[in-house]
């Protein structure tokens, strides 16, 4: 059972019942598609109002400028959220790309960014900008003055492109227009485009007329004419909503890249996969283990991991997510990774590794298609090789010239053995082992000497609420740090000392979920090095509180039911709903065992159905009748394909007695 949903509940038949009703309840939420050609379009005659003291970003008369401008809220545009965006005197405002001077057709010429065109042509305008209103129903105005067509003076108008908090709704409002011109071909490219230019919403009219008339485009490259006898009348105002999304994304398909199960793909990939239409986000997850760890959640449709190790199996999965939810039932992906490094069959230099910091000179003969032979390494010491001529690429194999690859890259390079021992450096040109017949100098030198170092026990152990049910632990490493790859183990406890969660981690800080609200916990935590699978003793932080808990629906005790009317359709919600009270968790005709709200009406002696055909997600319904909300005896309920619809969503008919509450 999802305790999370949208919903339409509806009563209807020929009369009224009362009903108290069990039901799992939630409010639709608004959420941007990726695409603007998604948006709804609408034009309506309103009033040009002038700015009252404005900031002023661009001065009047101001021939091909940009400013960057600060939206005081978030505000999401094509499905990605911006706090700031750039305006152009051309009359267009941009989202998410260096500033464009000299772009006079913004909607089928700029690539890779958002736009927003009230009056595309090459301008001589001014800028202004302001907000109206409270949170969250602010609105942000960039506010065009004085335009004029290139250097004419036969042209005035203020225009507005005005951006709206919470619908992320874009008006643009245009002022008296005045113009003498004649001339047939001033055309204006006027709409919306999203970041791919095939993704646009904008507005069409050929003919010399009143711009009332225009009609959605057709292509990218459509127009509005601007002359004497085609202009925007004073107040016309073209609004563009995003749709409202009521359900979770869906998986994508397949990956772009690496494809699934590609093999030899280099140790640092870019991951990237198609976008997912209704997606606002995308979990990732990626790891060595058929079923991968969460790394990070991301808006881009790319990542960029860490670099991984090579010759491995990895697997990866991306879940699509919005307000709404994220998507089920993903499918997992792998890739193997290449074996990097280089491996020559010239030797030249052997030198016995260094015990302290001082560099040491293998050869200033060396070549950059040789190797050099080290001996006597110290496992888990820290060595530094280097190459005089910038660029070089070097190889550390073990055991033998061509054994085990350990380390890689670029000089300077360190490494670190993982066993005492004789190790060999290769020396090339470059990552994919070109060669040259050119001296160098080869040095090395024993950064940290140590060995393996156990870790010492971690400090400074805290623990912060970031919300009812979830929180953020933290720690300092320990002294001495260690050697080799530290691990910190963590596990949570209440107050009492019973384990709720633990895991391990690379780094502090930690999120914890799951939590009780209201509640005292404390953690413990101790590191552990790799190199000899020792760990330190374990710290004990002080008790932290998760947040309070969040008040429940109004309806969640039956007791304040909320009144409905036969034939009323409404939406509720279950979130912090609760199992206390009167008739909860227990089974009337179906078993209800998560958290519900309640609602009331009177019957009046004939059938009554109550539906729940609107849920997103599975839902279950209970009646109940009784002299009062405190004494209640079961009518009946359903879980799946009810009398009013098939499927998950719940339904229910009876026949009501007239005067009596259910």
């Amino acid at each position: 059972m999802k305790t999370k949903y949208t919903t339409i509940f509806s009563m209807y038949n020929a009369i009224v019942t009362t009903l108290l009703i069990f039901v799992f309840l939630s409010v639709g939420i608004k959420v941007n598609a990726q695409n603007v050609s998604a948006y709804t379009f609408a034009q309506t005659a309103g009033t040009y109002t002038a700015i009252t003291g404005p900031t002023t970003a661009i001065a009047a008369a101001t021939d091909d400028a940009v400013a960057t401008l600060t939206i005081p809220f978030s505000f999401t545009f094509a499905g990605t959220s911006y706090t700031s965006c750039l305006v152009n005197t051309n009359g267009y405002v941009v989202f998410g790309a260096a500033g464009l001077t000299n772009i006079y057709t913004p909607i089928s010429s700029i690539t890779g960014s958002g736009v927003i065109s009230a009056f595309g042509r090459d301008l001589n305008t001014g800028v202004t900008y302001s907000t109206t209103g409270t949170t969250p129903n602010r609105k942000f105005i960039i506010q065009f003055i004085g335009y004029r067509y290139g250097n004419s003076l036969l042209d005035n108008l203020n225009f507005q492109v005005q951006l709206n908090e919470t619908t992320n709704a874009i008006n643009v409002v245009y002022g008296t227009a005045t113009t003498t011109s004649t001339t047939a071909d001033n055309t204006i490219q006027i709409g919306l485009r999203g970041a791919a230019i095939t993704d646009y919403n904008n507005r069409s009219l050929a003919a010399a007329a009143n711009w009332n008339t225009a009609v959605a485009g057709v292509a990218n490259t459509a127009y509005v004419r601007f002359r004497n006898t085609a202009f925007p009348t004073s107040g016309l105002t073209w609004t563009w909503t995003p749709p409202v999304i009521v359900a979770a994304p869906l998986c994508a398909a397949t990956p772009t890249s690496p494809t699934n199960g590609l093999t030899g793909v280099a140790t640092s990939p870019t991951l990237t996969w198609a976008a997912v239409t209704n997606a606002t986000s995308y979990d990732i997850y990626l790891g060595t283990a058929a079923s991968p760890p969460f790394v990070i959640n991301t808006a881009s449709t790319t990542y960029s991991p860490a670099a991984l190790a090579a010759n491995t199996l990895y697997y990866w999965k991306i879940i699509p997510k919005n307000a709404i939810g994220a998507a089920i039932g993903c499918s997992t992906w792998s890739f193997t990774t290449t074996t990097p490094g280089c491996t020559n069959t010239s030797s030249y230099g052997t030198v016995t590794a260094p015990t302290n910091n001082t560099i040491t000179t293998i050869s200033t003969l060396q070549y950059q298609s040789e190797y050099s032979t080290i001996n006597s390494a110290i496992a888990w010491s820290t060595y530094q090789s280097t190459y005089s001529i910038a660029g070089t690429y070097i190889t550390v194999h073990q055991g033998t010239y061509n054994g085990p690859i350990i380390a890689f890259g670029f000089s300077p390079l360190n490494w670190t053995p993982t066993a005492s021992g004789t190790y060999f450096v290769h020396y090339n040109t470059n990552s994919s082992c070109g060669t040259a017949s050119i001296s160098g100098t080869s040095t090395i030198q024993c950064t940290t000497c140590a060995g393996c170092v156990t870790p010492g026990t971690p400090t400074s152990l805290s623990g912060t609420a970031t919300g009812s049910s979830t929180a953020t632990i933290s720690w300092a490493a320990g002294s001495p740090a260690g050697s080799a790859t530290i691990t910190y183990y963590y596990n949570v406890y209440t107050s009492t000392g019973t384990y709720v969660t633990g895991s391990s981690s690379a780094s502090s800080p930690v999120s914890i979920t799951g939590l009780a609200c209201g509640t005292l916990y404390y953690f413990t935590v101790y590191s552990s090095t790799s190199c000899n699978s020792t760990s330190s003793l374990t710290a004990t932080s002080s008790n932290f509180t998760s947040g309070a808990c969040p008040p429940p629906p109004a309806n969640d005790l039956v007791c304040n039911a909320t009144a409905i009317t036969c034939g009323q359709t409404l939406s509720g919600t279950t979130i912090d709903a609760t199992n206390s009270g009167t008739g909860e968790n227990q089974t009337c005709s179906v078993t209800q065992s998560y958290p519900g709200v309640w609602y009331v009406v009177a019957g009046t002696g004939g059938v009554m159905t109550a539906s729940l055909c609107g849920t997103v997600w599975d839902s279950k319904i209970s009646i109940f009748s009784g002299s009062s909300c405190a004494s209640l005896n079961c009518v009946g309920g359903n879980d799946d394909d009810g009398p009013a619809c098939t499927g998950s969503s719940a339904s229910y008919s009876w026949t009501s007695a007239s005067g009596t509450n259910y």
